[in-house]
C-alpha cells in the first residue's frame, strides 16, 4: 500500500520502516507531519510507534542552532531524535508528545497547570539563554508534556543566537514583539515579551481576542496582580520589561 501518495517522499533512512499518516501544520517555510511505523495505523494508541517529522528547506535551516541544541541535556528542552539532510530539505525527527494546544483543547487548563508550565518553560528559556540562544517562538504548540508530567520547549526553527544581528525572524502571529515588526535585532527581552504573551494566553483559558498581546485584549479571570506582571512583560519598550525570569 502506498501510504504517502498525498505526502512528500521520505528519505531512504525512513521510507523502509515509516510512513506519513497525518499533517499537523504547514507554512511557507516548513511542514509538520505524524509518521507511523509500518505495521501500525493512524489510529494506533501506542505513541512509541509514531514520531513527529518537521521538514524545513535547507535555506531556512539553522544548522548551528540545532547542533548546539543537541548538546543540551535537560528535561525542559525537547532534543531532536535525528536530523536528516535529504535533497534540498532537512528532516527533523522528534518523539511524539502532546503539545499544549492539544491538551487545552481536550482537557482545559487549571491554575495549578499554569504554574507548572510557567515554572518549567522559564527554566527552559533560562537554559537556552545561558547558551546564547533566543527561542523566539515560545507558544502553546511548541510546549510539550513529558512522561513524568513536566513540560518541555521544542521547535527551534525560529531560534537565533544572541548578538547575531539577524532582523528577519519568523514568529507566530499574535506573539511578535513590537521591536521585531520595526526591523530591530531580537534579544533576550524579545523572549520575555513572547513568554508574557504565553502567560496571558494560558490565564485567559487559551482564548484571546484579536491577538495574544494583553494590551489589545480584554482580560478575563486574571488576578489584578498577575495582570500587572503580564503587562510589564509585554511592554512595547523592551527596556521596561523584566530583564530575566
Amino acid at each position: 500500500k502506498d501510504f504517502n501518495i498525498l505526502y512528500p517522499p521520505l528519505p531512504p533512512q525512513l521510507e523502509k520502516n515509516w510512513h506519513i499518516t497525518d499533517i499537523l501544520n504547514s507554512s511557507g517555510y516548513s511542514s509538520v507531519y505524524i509518521i507511523n511505523h509500518n505495521g501500525s495505523s493512524k489510529e494506533t494508541d501506542n505513541n512509541s510507534n509514531k514520531m513527529v517529522l518537521k521538514i524545513i528547506n535547507e535555506e531556512l535551516f539553522n544548522k548551528s542552532i540545532y547542533k548546539k541544541i543537541q548538546t543540551i541535556n535537560s528535561p525542559y528542552i525537547q532534543i531532536p531524535l535525528k536530523i536528516i539532510k535529504y535533497k534540498h530539505n532537512y528532516y527533523i525527527l522528534n518523539q511524539y508528545q502532546v503539545n499544549l494546544t492539544e491538551l487545552t483543547s481536550c482537557e482545559g487548563i487549571q491554575i495549578s497547570d499554569i504554574l507548572n508550565i510557567i515554572s518549567d518553560i522559564s527554566c527552559a528559556l533560562t537554559l537556552l539563554h545561558s547558551y546564547k540562544i533566543i527561542h523566539m517562538d515560545c507558544t502553546p504548540s511548541n510546549i510539550y508534556l513529558n512522561n513524568n508530567g513536566s513540560y518541555c520547549l521544542g521547535d527551534f526553527s525560529s531560534a537565533i543566537f544572541l548578538n547575531s544581528n539577524k532582523t528577519s525572524v519568523i514568529t507566530t502571529p499574535g506573539y511578535t514583539p513590537p521591536e521585531i515588526t520595526k526591523g530591530k535585532t531580537p534579544d533576550i527581552l524579545s523572549d520575555i515579551y513572547i513568554f508574557s504573551c504565553l502567560l496571558f494566553t494560558l490565564c485567559n483559558n487559551c482564548y484571546t481576542q484579536v491577538c495574544n498581546n494583553p494590551c489589545l485584549n480584554i482580560k478575563n479571570n486574571i488576578a489584578e496582580e498577575l495582570y500587572i506582571i503580564i503587562l510589564k512583560g509585554c511592554s512595547v519598550n523592551p527596556s521596561e520589561r523584566f530583564s530575566s525570569f
